[in-house]
């Protein structure tokens, strides 16, 4: 990867057609993944639709109108080894890819309530700390929302991104970026074909 390149952080939400939480959280995603990009925070997203197909994946990214790409994790390899289990579920990594924060992106909506403001906002603290260099307020909360179908079993996750996932999303995110020409691409030619993004890239079924 090229030095020209290097987010402070990767922001990893679970997103899904149809649920209620996920979509409700859709405008505040967009206004921070756009607020802090500048600040060196990369937002990526990951379908929660085990069988939504690629071309399904990227009308929805583009109806939905993200200002980030969107995977689908064939098997949920990524959302297992993360130990996630609902959507929107957001991941934050630092810039060694280890995670500071897991959980909801507020107190704002669950599939029980919706209050008019959030009380504690977890995530967008979260981003401003790792943004500033400081120390994570909140590390770990339950994320609230639509629970991810076809799990095989409830996964602890780890407390890192796996590296070839490191690896891939680095020259993901670098070949979206303004620095095109720096970019290196992914080591595993096996997770290369294994994901697709939803926006950006034409990908066939």
């Amino acid at each position: 990867m090229s030095e020209t390149f290097k987010p402070k952080g990767i922001l990893l939400v679970t997103l899904k057609a149809g649920c209620p939480v996920a979509e409700a959280n859709l405008d505040k995603l967009r206004t921070l993944a756009q607020q802090y990009r500048s600040r060196g925070i990369e937002v990526v997203g990951i379908s929660g639709a085990a069988a939504q197909s690629v071309s399904q994946l990227q009308a929805w990214t583009s109806e939905a109108d993200l200002p980030f790409p969107v995977f689908k994790d064939p098997g949920f390899q990524l959302i297992h080894a993360l130990g996630i289990t609902q959507t929107p579920e957001f991941v934050l990594l630092d810039s060694k890819f280890r995670k500071v924060y897991q959980g909801a992106f507020d107190d704002q909506y669950s599939p029980e309530h919706r209050r008019n403001q959030p009380v504690k906002s977890y995530l967008p603290e979260a981003v401003q700390a790792l943004a500033e260099g400081k120390p994570v307020p909140v590390k770990r909360t339950e994320a609230q929302g639509c629970e991810l179908e076809d799990l095989e079993a409830e996964h602890p996750g780890k407390s890192h991104l796996p590296p070839a996932y490191s690896s891939h999303f680095e020259s993901e995110l670098c070949s979206l970026s303004s620095r095109k020409r720096h970019c290196r691409k992914p080591k595993s030619r096996v997770l290369r074909r294994g994901f697709a993004l939803g926006q950006d890239h034409q990908t066939s079924d």
